[in-house]
């Protein structure tokens, strides 16, 4: 059942048909095919789970990506490879990790 629809298979006529759930009227064709229907999913707008995601607003206030996430607020920054997020939301270039040693007149990486 669907709304105000009961639907089923007809293995014999290889079909999905429906009726008023109510009445039991306005029998209808819904689908004929080839093979054997053994079961019907509803897939309906109203029946979706509704998720305001963060990132559909101004991407989140990240500078580059915004991914969905389970944990509160339901989404995180990140950034492409090469560059690193420096205060949750904003990438910059980052200089990769080195050892500098220095002496009185001389400098080492």
């Amino acid at each position: 059942m669907f709304d105000d629809k009961l639907y089923w298979t007809d293995w014999e006529t290889w079909s999905v048909h429906s009726v008023d759930r109510d009445t039991g009227s306005s029998k209808e064709l819904i689908h004929s095919s080839g093979s054997v229907p053994v079961d019907i999913r509803v897939w309906d707008p109203s029946r979706q789970p509704y998720n305001q995601s963060g990132c559909r607003i101004n991407n989140g206030n990240c500078s580059h990506l915004c991914l969905l996430s389970p944990y509160p607020p339901g989404y995180t920054c990140a950034c492409p490879t090469g560059i690193k997020l420096i205060d949750n939301y904003t990438c910059r270039d980052a200089p990769e990790e080195l050892i500098l040693l220095v002496q009185i007149n001389e400098i080492c990486m």
